[in-house]
């Protein structure tokens, strides 16, 4: 969401900054993760809006009309960010890599430039399956009789292997498509310098003059600060590591009823082996998929 907020600080970035740029401006003094809106769009229309009004507004550029943005700004040569328009501005070319994935901050240098998962198509909504490899083992019961004779309607006590393979479902994670763009002019220093406490992507393994490796955000995917949340609150499982790939498991667990097939013969004998009427639990686990936003790892910086 980008929020109407005084607090908004994405005029510390200069007075061009393209009106369409939806940059992760996540400023640590605001609330890591927060978005804000370009000092032009306020500006032009004084209209600081969600997500549901971009197309309401008619005074909001959306990515189906290119705004004539000014050229040159002030961040660094190498930057990498999101626009919310159909070709780059300026300065910026697409940024191919990033196409059909989520950017994530490096956790460390051996992980830049890694990534988990296949890119996702245009729309695309991520199917997943699991294999599920247990086994049942029924106990035995005795009969006093000759075993392997007259009545073969009972069945061999044991432990019988199983392979099921789970339909194909949706992972359900809500997404939006952006365009991916890397800087690669200048910064054109006639312009307001970014402001202190931004955030943002870069191609290179070290950070610019003036901007400090992020820290909190290394490793994990950025989401936008409920209002009462705390900034730089950390969740789930660790931090990314280089070629980590992000799947899970599920437990199964459940019970086998038999059906009884009467025997003329008493129980407690010495012909065994019969499989047991009775319910019978079993617990096993699937094999490990992936259902996680496909992602490309990037040096993150924070401006000082």
């Amino acid at each position: 969401m980008i929020t109407n907020s005084s607090e908004c600080l994405l005029s510390g970035i200069g007075n061009r900054t393209p009106k369409s740029w939806i940059v992760p401006v996540l400023f640590l003094g605001i609330g890591l993760g927060s978005s804000c809106s370009s000092p032009e769009a306020v500006a032009d229309s004084s209209a600081l809006f969600d997500a549901a009004q971009v197309t309401e507004d008619a005074g909001v550029q959306d990515a189906s009309v290119d705004a004539a943005a000014p050229a040159g700004d002030s961040l660094p040569k190498g930057a990498v960010s999101y626009f919310n328009r159909k070709s780059c501005p300026d300065g910026w070319v697409p940024f191919a890599m990033g196409a059909g994935r989520s950017l994530v901050a490096a956790a460390s240098p051996a992980a830049m430039m890694n990534t988990d998962g296949k890119p996702l198509l245009d729309g695309e909504d991520r199917l997943h399956a699991h294999t599920v490899n247990g086994s049942v083992t029924i106990p035995s019961v005795n009969y006093a009789g000759i075993a392997g004779e007259a009545n073969h309607g009972v069945a061999r006590a044991g432990t019988t292997a199983m392979t099921v393979v789970t339909g194909s479902a949706s992972a359900g994670i809500p997404y939006v498509q952006l365009l991916a763009c890397q800087k690669m002019a200048e910064p054109d220093l006639r312009q307001r310098p970014a402001a202190s406490g931004m955030l943002m992507f870069f191609m290179t393994t070290e950070c610019p003059l003036g901007w400090v490796a992020a820290g909190l955000s290394q490793g994990r995917f950025l989401v936008g600060k409920p209002d009462i949340g705390n900034a730089g609150q950390t969740f789930g499982g660790p931090p990314l590591a280089a070629a980590q790939p992000i799947s899970h498991v599920h437990q199964i667990s459940g019970t086998i009823k038999t059906t009884s097939h009467g025997i003329a013969l008493a129980s407690g004998g010495a012909a065994g082996n019969y499989a047991k009427d009775d319910s019978h639990r079993y617990q096993f686990a699937t094999q490990a998929e992936s259902v996680a936003m496909p992602s490309l790892q990037l040096r993150q910086c924070q401006k000082r």
